[in-house]
């Protein structure tokens, strides 16, 4: 079992290889993230009554003029597909975020559910980042993209069967 200390959450995932730190001037652990060719600004925090903890990973994209609509409807129809919905909007900063939340019983949570959720989120970027960012540029339209989507998940059960 993993207490909910700021300083132990931070050891712990130092430990799982990722690099991390503590910030001073919010007391939340930042953690570099690694997908695609990059790494993501990715936030931990505890909240001061010890029974929940947040994690949010920033997607550092620009939203064009006109894309924000776009970007809205495609993350809400992610949400609605995935089973760990979380993505985010912050309309009046223009950034998209990826947004989950957990309880802990006894101000503790087991080292697992932090790795997995580490994990997890490392998969839901890779996977959805470049759509999101297609969007948010302007690149590609809702439409368009929900049919490449189509194409794909046929393409995916058709070589499973």
């Amino acid at each position: 079992m993993l207490s909910l200390n700021i300083n132990h959450f931070c050891d712990h995932i130092k430990s799982l290889g990722y690099v991390c730190h503590i910030q001073d001037q919010t007391g939340q652990i930042c953690v570099d993230l690694p997908v695609l060719d990059g790494t993501l600004p990715t936030f931990i925090r505890i909240y001061d009554t010890q029974d929940l903890f947040q994690i949010i990973v920033i997607y550092p994209m620009k939203i064009t003029d006109g894309s924000l609509n776009t970007v809205s409807r495609l993350l809400h129809i992610l949400n609605k597909e995935i089973d760990l919905p979380g993505f985010c909007l912050d309309e009046t900063l223009n950034i998209v975020f990826y947004r989950m939340a957990f309880p802990a019983l006894d101000g503790q949570i087991h080292k697992k559910l932090l790795d997995t959720m580490l994990v997890s989120v490392q998969n839901l970027s890779t996977q959805f980042i470049p759509p999101i960012a297609q969007a948010a540029n302007g690149l590609i339209d809702l439409e368009e993209l929900l049919k490449k989507a189509k194409e794909k998940k046929k393409d995916l059960e058709s070589s499973v069967v």
